[in-house]
Parts: C-alpha cells; sequence; structure tokens
C-alpha cells in the first residue's frame, strides 16, 4: 500500500508503527552484525585510505568484513536512515580487489612454485588491487569511471606510477560498462542516459559573467556548512566513542533511538504540510512565473514534464486557485495524478492532481530525493520554506547518524543537504537579484547541483574528483566551470574553518596517517636538541 493510499483511509498511525518495526528490524541486524565484525561499522572510506598509505586497520580486509558490509549497507538504505550507500561501496570495492588477488593466488598454487607466489604476496601489489577495486567502486556506485580514478589519485594514494594509473582506469572503465550491460541491456548503447541524475531539459539554460560572483558566493556558503556538518559528525563520533561503543547494549539502544527519531520525523512532518496546486508542472505558459518571476519566454521545462501534458487543452489548469482546479475536467486530472507520481512527487493525502512538497522529499529514496531537487525547469515546485526545513531536519538526522554501528555512507545525505542550499540560492537569486535586475532567470535545480557540488568539497575537501563526478552523474558538460568555481571556494573556506571529514575521522580513529603538508601550528615552532 503507498503512502498516499494508507494516508487517505486515516491509517498514519498504522503507517507509522508498520515503517518503523521494518527498520527496527532492518537496522537491529545490521547492528548485530557490526557486533560481531566490528570492522564492517561505518563508510570504509577513511580506513581505506589509511589502508593505502601504509596502515593496517584490524581485520580491514577480511572476508568476513566484506560479508558483513554488504549487508549492513542494505539494512541502513532499507531502513530508510538518512545515509547512502556510495562509501561502503567503495569499501566493498577494495575489499573485492583482496578477493580476486588471494584467489589468483590460490589458483597458481596448482601450477607454479611457491617462490613465485611468494612473489606476488607484497604490499605493493596488494595495495595496488585495493586502489583498483576502490576505484571500481566509485565507478560502479556513482556511474563516473573517470571520478573513480581522480578519488584514488587526489584523496587515497600518496604514492602513484602512469601504470597504476592505467589499471585503475581499466579497472573503473570495466566496472562501469559491466553495470550498464546488468541495467540497461546489450540492445542498444547510449552513455548519455546512463547517468545518477539525468538532468532533462527542452531548452538550454545559460548562465552569464555576473553570475560568476553568485557561484562563489555558493561555494563560501557551501563551505561554511559544510565544515558545520564536519563539526556535528566529529563531535557526535567523539561522544558515540567515549559513552556509547564500549557496551554493546548502548550500541543497540542508540540504534533504536535514531530509527524512531528518524521514522516520527518522516512520517508525521509532511502530513502536516498543506497542498500545493501543480501549475509549474502542467504549463508551459510563462504565465505561470507572474507571481514570483519577471516574464521570460527563455524559462523551460524538463520535456518529461512538458511533452506528457502539452497536447491537452484546459486553460483554467493554469490558474493557482483551488476553484479553478477543482473545475477542470477530470481526465485532465487524472492526466497529472498520474503524471506527478509518474515523477516521484507524492500527494501525501492531497486531493486528486495536487501534491505534498515535504512528502516529495521525505517518502522517497535518498537517490531520488536528490533527483528530486535537481529536477530543472520546475521553477516554484518546491518552495524555499519547504527546502529550509527539510534540509535542517536532514541535516540534524545525517549529522547524528553518520557513524553509527552500521554499515552507512554519507555521499547522498552531502548531496542531499547541499541540494536544498542550492536550491535555495537559486530561489533567492531569482526573487532578489535576477528580477530586481530584469534579468534573465536563473535555473534553481541548476543551482541545487552546484550547492551539492559545493557542500561536498566543503566537507571533503575534494575539488578535482567532485567536479568530475558532478559532470558525469549528471551529463552536463556546459557547466564545468560554475561547477570549478563552487567546489574551489568552498574547499578555501572549509579549510580556514577545519579540517576535512575525512581525515579528522582517520584521526579520531587512531589510524597512522602523513599527511602531504606540515600542520600550519608547527610552522612557527622552533625545535632543538
Amino acid at each position: 500500500m503507498s503512502d498516499d493510499t494508507v494516508v487517505e483511509n486515516g491509517q498514519l498511525a498504522a503507517a507509522f508503527f508498520f515503517n518503523l518495526a521494518v527498520a527496527l528490524g532492518l537496522v537491529l541486524f545490521g547492528v548485530l552484525i557490526v557486533l560481531m565484525e566490528p570492522a564492517a561499522a561505518g563508510s570504509g572510506i577513511p580506513e581505506v585510505i589509511g589502508y593505502l598509505n601504509g596502515a593496517a586497520p584490524a581485520r580491514l580486509m577480511s572476508w568476513t568484513t566484506m560479508v558483513g558490509k554488504v549487508i549492513g549497507v542494505i539494512c541502513a538504505v532499507g531502513a530508510g536512515l538518512c545515509v547512502g550507500p556510495e562509501g561502503p561501496t567503495i569499501h566493498i570495492g577494495a575489499l573485492l580487489g583482496v578477493a580476486i588477488l588471494n584467489f589468483c593466488i590460490f589458483v597458481l598454487s596448482f601450477f607454479t612454485k611457491d617462490n613465485f607466489l611468494k612473489s606476488l604476496r607484497n604490499d605493493v601489489d596488494e595495495r595496488g588491487f585495493v586502489s583498483c577495486g576502490a576505484a571500481a567502486g566509485i565507478s560502479a556506485a556513482f556511474r563516473a569511471p573517470t571520478g573513480g580514478v581522480l578519488f584514488c589519485l587526489e584523496e587515497a594514494i600518496s604514492f602513484f606510477t602512469s601504470k597504476m594509473i592505467s589499471r585503475v582506469y581499466l579497472t573503473c572503465a570495466v566496472a562501469y560498462y559491466v553495470l550498464y550491460f546488468l541495467e540497461e541491456g546489450a540492445s542498444r548503447f547510449d552513455s548519455s542516459s546512463f547517468t545518477e541524475f539525468q538532468l532533462d531539459l527542452s531548452c538550454h539554460i545559460s548562465y552569464y559573467a555576473q553570475d560568476i560572483f553568485w557561484f562563489a558566493v555558493l561555494g563560501v556558503l557551501g563551505g561554511v556548512i559544510g565544515s558545520l556538518f564536519n563539526l556535528l559528525v566529529i563531535n557526535t563520533t567523539k561522544l558515540r566513542i567515549k559513552y556509547i561503543n564500549p557496551r554493546g547494549y548502548r550500541r543497540v539502544l542508540e540504534a533504536i533511538g535514531i530509527v524512531v527519531l528518524t521514522i516520527i520525523i518522516v512520517t508525521f512532518v509532511p502530513y502536516n504540510f498543506g497542498c500545493t496546486l501543480p501549475t509549474q508542472l502542467t504549463s508551459h505558459s510563462t504565465s505561470v512565473f507572474n507571481d514570483t518571476y519577471r516574464d521570460d519566454t527563455e524559462i523551460c521545462m524538463p520535456d518529461s514534464i512538458w511533452g506528457d501534458l502539452s497536447g491537452q487543452a484546459c486553460p483554467q489548469c493554469y490558474n493557482r486557485t483551488k476553484d479553478n482546479w477543482s473545475a477542470a475536467p477530470d481526465e485532465w486530472q487524472d492526466k497529472v495524478a498520474e503524471f506527478l507520481e509518474s515523477q516521484h512527487i507524492r500527494r501525501a493525502g492531497c486531493p486528486k492532481g495536487q501534491y505534498n512538497e515535504m512528502a516529495t522529499l521525505f517518502y522517497v529514496s535518498g537517490h531520488t530525493g536528490v533527483g528530486n531537487l535537481f529536477k530543472q525547469g520546475t521553477y516554484d515546485y518546491l518552495h524555499a520554506g519547504t527546502i529550509i526545513g527539510y534540509g535542517v531536519l536532514y541535516f540534524i538526522l545525517a549529522g547524528i547518524t553518520a557513524g553509527m554501528s552500521i554499515a552507512s555512507g554519507l555521499v547522498v545525505p552531502m548531496l542531499t543537504i547541499g541540494g536544498c542550499l542550492g536550491r535555495v540560492w537559486g530561489i533567492f537569486i531569482n526573487t532578489y537579484v535576477k528580477r530586481h535586475n530584469q534579468e534573465y532567470g536563473a535555473d534553481p535545480g541548476t543551482w541545487a547541483m552546484l550547492g551539492a557540488a559545493a557542500f561536498w568539497s566543503g566537507s571533503g575537501r575534494i575539488t578535482v574528483t567532485i567536479a568530475v563526478i558532478m559532470l558525469e552523474i549528471t551529463g552536463k558538460f556546459r557547466f564545468l566551470p560554475a561547477i570549478m568555481i563552487t567546489v574551489i571556494f568552498a574547499k578555501w573556506v572549509g579549510d580556514w574553518l577545519t579540517h576535512g571529514l575525512y581525515h579528522e575521522l582517520l584521526h579520531i580513529k587512531h589510524i597512522p596517517f602523513l599527511a602531504d603538508a606540515v600542520p600550519k601550528r608547527l610552522l612557527f615552532k622552533v625545535f632543538g636538541e
């Protein structure tokens, strides 16, 4: 039974308890796995970075860790927690690299001498396989083979050769094409549609020289809010290590508390928001934008939205009032309701043909929620107040969930929070800058993509990798200059405020790691015998 049907029938409490029971069952099973194999907890990215730089965390590359990681991330994502699968996918890829090396050695042991096998068992080759596996994990998780190579070069590996780059790139390409043929089949090959968040537009969105300043400001905001997120995650992790992790039952109680809080917010918060008329989604007329934006023939709608409904003649559907909307033909309202469902836009108890903005973000998976924030051409189908409320709640939930005793990642939360930041910033630019200066409108979906890149860079302190991954997951290479500006400013501001999240977690978990630069506090100290 869908969320909309449950709410319509007045069964909100039943939906809450059903979701709570399922989520508790999945999460407690995932926590039980971590209690048996502690190395399966978290994303595994800091541990993999430490391993590739010479450290050897206990049981990081064992087969039990791989099994626990796979099952744990399925439980965490399936329970609806504010986490993502990408981080564990990178760790799983690294584990597969070690497993393939050990399998090859096992097979060769029947045909070769021991001296040759001993030559294969060395740190250089093993870490080479781990590098290839981790990069393949990124390639599969984001459908971004080039991003996987750059992640290893920029963040994971401190020493690499041209031969290593070639091997890593080949591994990423194989992972990408295998995933493509598994999902799309071998009948046709069109990589342009095989992107994580395809942006389908019926016209080109332009940005101008004066927008560079606003890109930089968005990068600054991404650096500031990304640093605040790091502080929340780091301080929560410190408290968890000190008070919760020493006792297994405390980990279970923590998991129960986070699940209950998450399900309460996800179930009841959207139900307290009003309904929205989908005139923005069903009309290509510029009159839709008169309430907020200047008349602008350059404003465009996604092909998937306009193409399905353009053949329906319904002038009264363009009006924002409920009276005129209810007077629309039934077949039109049925068509709109069917279309909204196909676009992952949720009703949550609203009348047929209307939708709930908060439910559109909460009543979907993490990847779909990011896609809804990135949706272009739909200028005001999500209003600023809704996005801010959702972003604040998600920020808190993601911050306290990160580091819990279950396999989980933070990339989807970073994209979600950054998408909220960027979309609100785009609405602000349209309302107070573009409209005031009589300029062409800025698409909030485009700004959501830029905000996601800015927040990710402001938290993780990666630039080139994020820029390339954002291009590969959206398929819109026209936005490269804008993404470059936002991620650079986000990293600069973030470095000035706090350490990067992954490197800070390395320090907290006491994983040896030699940074590539001397800490600033040591530059002005004099040491002597």
